[in-house]
């Protein structure tokens, strides 16, 4: 006696795909921001300590100036577009908060991995926790906040703009943000921040050998 496996209905199947079409529809300023901070960072990888690789020392220092500053967009910024982009396009406040730090997490996890050519894997995970990473979810919420201001605006006008608590909530979250930003790397350098993350990490790994 055989048994049949049951077979998904077309209507199912249909459904199904519709489904992942539209999650992917919603996903897709988030999975831009990330593709485009993991192709910088390989770039920036590629030309790191290979002067040899372009046609004079002046073209490699003006490539990794460019690299470097344009990873700033995704790592730090991307919330600007992102956050908006997936709120019109139908996601939640909790998605597309996510989504507007996706880049942000990818930073950290990139940080961690490119940190195991010196650290041992705890190491190198802590290592995500450095204070670029730290500034740069600070800048993409408090960027979050502000343009949930855009988006209440798009749907509704200025009634949607005159919710007090709105006004409440998105200045906490921003002011934060840009604290933890302002904090991790524009407070003297971000010196201060250094020093409580590597009196952490001293703390949990002590001298690091």
């Amino acid at each position: 006696m055989s048994i049949s496996t049951p077979q998904a209905s077309p209507d199912q199947s249909a459904g199904d795909s519709a489904t992942s079409r539209r999650l992917l529809y919603v996903a897709a300023p988030a999975v831009i921001s990330i593709v485009t901070l993991l192709a910088l960072t390989a770039l920036i990888e590629w030309g790191s300590g290979h002067p040899e690789r372009f046609s004079s020392v002046g073209a490699y220092r003006a490539f990794m100036d460019v690299a470097v500053l344009a990873r700033f967009g995704p790592a730090f910024l991307s919330a600007i577009i992102v956050y908006p982009a997936m709120r019109l396009r139908g996601a939640s406040i909790g998605w597309a908060g996510w989504g507007a730090a996706s880049s942000a997490i990818a930073f950290g996890l990139v940080s961690a991995v490119l940190a195991l050519r010196f650290f041992p894997p705890a190491q190198a995970l802590y290592y995500a926790l450095n204070p670029m990473v730290v500034a740069a979810l600070g800048s993409q919420v408090a960027f979050s906040a502000l343009a949930e201001v855009f988006v209440r605006w798009r749907r509704h006008g200025r009634a949607g703009l005159r919710n007090p608590r709105l006004w409440a909530i998105v200045i906490a979250v921003a002011t934060a943000g840009f604290a933890l930003c302002y904090v991790g790397v524009i407070w003297d350098g971000g010196r201060h921040w250094f020093y409580v993350w590597i009196r952490g990490f001293m703390l949990f790994f002590g001298n690091g050998q």
